[in-house]
């Protein structure tokens, strides 16, 4: 065989590999960035609290008067893309933790992505990161569906409320942990189409 021969065949064998793996990380990169969608369903979420939570095909909804509490995923989440869509009753205080570190829910150990128009101190109502960032948009949410997506990403928390901008929010600690929704009164708040893209 001569040179160029051999030369031919090793730059055919390497375009290959080169091609493989190319096409190996494309394929890795594709299933990382698909939407994941959270069931409604036992398998995915566990009940911490005195509320109890009724999970249908449709959606996730607290039933009235039965105390405060969360739900809480089995899966645990770093880096990703958040969306759902929530419905909170008149006055309702409820929210989504994110990184929630143990089962231990609370705006310590978790960022907690409030919903709660009328809160008190309107620093922490809807679209908030409570105790960390308010919402530069005020956005009403009551009575009617809703949609909120977050972008968890190292440091960086991002939040939008139909489409507005509510926070950007630069010092978050990048760690692993739980997404809990919460229900903190003794209204009704309503979840659907909860899903998840990890970055």
């Amino acid at each position: 065989m001569n040179c160029r021969v051999v030369w031919a065949c090793t730059f055919l064998s390497l375009f290959i590999v080169g091609w493989l793996s190319c096409a190996s990380t494309s394929t890795v990169n594709k299933v990382r960035s698909e939407w994941q969608l959270l069931e409604a369903d036992d398998e995915t979420w566990n009940s911490h609290g005195a509320a109890i939570w009724i999970l249908s095909e449709d959606e996730i909804k607290n039933v009235m008067g039965s105390g405060k509490g969360f739900l809480i995923s089995n899966e645990r989440f770093e880096n990703f893309v958040l969306h759902l869509e929530f419905y909170p009753g008149e006055d309702v205080n409820s929210g989504v933790f994110v990184r929630c570190a143990t089962e231990d829910i609370n705006p310590t150990l978790c960022y907690e992505l409030n919903i709660w128009d009328q809160h008190p101190n309107q620093d922490n109502r809807t679209g908030a990161i409570v105790g960390l960032a308010s919402p530069i948009n005020h956005v009403e949410t009551i009575n009617k569906w809703n949609i909120l997506e977050a972008m968890i990403d190292g440091g960086r928390i991002k939040i939008w409320i139909n489409g507005i901008q509510t926070v950007d929010y630069q010092e978050a600690q990048s760690n692993s942990g739980y997404i809990a929704l919460q229900i903190f009164s003794e209204g009704q708040v309503k979840f659907r189409d909860i899903k998840i893209r990890v970055l």
